[in-house]
């Protein structure tokens, strides 16, 4: 059962993200139901803001959610004010405060998380354009395996039989450093991985 206090937060952000609409030329949504201590509000451009119930009686807390995947890849932090507001201003004097006072940080700092997982995923393209390539030179090639971490993602390749060449291209987050280490390569293929990484540099 939805307790008065969080009843009110919902109609507040349902009334806050008609106001919204009117105030940035863009359609902005709302969650239907109330989930946890809040709900959020869903803007043109990808925008989500959360309204919650504060510590405090009477009053609003609300920021700006970032993309997880932006998050994990943008560095430093992504950073979304935090604002509170009391409920009884109303909810066009609670549209305009996240207008005037989150917005445009936010809006800048998504920007920033979408351009990040931009650069990773390119990273991630032509780290697997690389290991491609590597292993189409290579005789009866094992299936390539994959791991990433919030600052870099590998590829590891090689053939079966233990005594086949076998490596590891690794690259950051952004594609300004990629690694490759390869094992058990006789001269005659060493030459051609090279031509693939100074192509692929």
């Amino acid at each position: 059962m939805i307790d008065e206090r969080r009843l009110e937060v919902r109609e507040l952000g349902h009334a806050v993200a008609r106001e919204l609409a009117s105030l940035t030329d863009g359609a902005w949504s709302a969650d239907a139901e109330i989930r946890y201590r809040g709900l959020d509000l869903y803007g043109p451009n990808g925008e989500r803001i959360a309204i919650l119930t504060d510590n405090r009686p009477g009053r609003v807390e609300i920021y700006g959610v970032h993309d997880l995947a932006a998050a994990r890849q943008a560095s430093p932090r992504l950073e979304s004010p935090t604002i509170t507001v009391a409920m009884n201003r109303g909810a066009a004097t609670v549209a305009r405060e996240i207008v005037r006072r989150v917005l445009p940080t936010y809006r800048d700092e998504m920007a920033r998380g979408k351009a990040a997982l931009a650069a990773h995923r390119d990273a991630i393209g032509r780290r697997d354009a690389v290991m491609e390539s590597l292993v189409s030179r290579m005789d009866n090639p094992s299936r390539p395996s994959h791991w990433q971490s919030d600052h870099k993602a590998a590829a590891m390749f090689g053939t079966f039989g233990k005594d086949g060449p076998r490596g590891e291209v690794i690259t950051n987050s952004d594609g300004s450093r990629m690694h490759l280490e390869v094992n058990n390569v006789d001269p005659g293929l060493a030459r051609e991985l090279l031509d693939v990484i100074r192509k692929h540099s």
